[in-house]
């Protein structure tokens, strides 16, 4: 954005990390899978590798070429009501990230 690399998804990833209420661990896809189906993990976030480039896409001020990032959140089938709630928590998280961060790249690119 504006020539600046941004890198989104490990923005997101610290946000998550930094988060008081939930202990994430960085995990591998195959051993998130194994602990989301086995309980030993409340729930699996997966950023994908186009997301910051996703997120970016509006700045090439082109509306048909705009695409929507997504993370893939799945929370475990063995975990309890509560845990529902991690999936509204890495929501709010990467919204705010997202958002900031893009406000902040596009301001500094009409304002420089």
């Amino acid at each position: 954005v504006a020539g600046e690399k941004m890198l989104l998804g490990k923005m997101v990833a610290e946000g998550m990390i930094a988060d008081p209420n939930i202990a994430w661990e960085v995990v591998d896809k195959g051993a998130a899978e194994k602990g989301l189906a086995d309980g030993k993990y409340a729930a699996m976030v997966t950023i994908p590798e186009d997301f910051t480039s996703a997120a970016a896409s509006f700045t090439d001020m082109k509306g048909s070429k705009t695409k929507q990032s997504v993370l893939d959140i799945r929370v475990s089938d063995n975990t309890t009501l509560v845990d529902g709630l991690v999936a509204q928590i890495v929501d709010s998280v990467a919204t705010d990230t997202v958002n900031t961060e893009l406000t902040k790249a596009f301001t500094a690119g009409v304002f420089d």
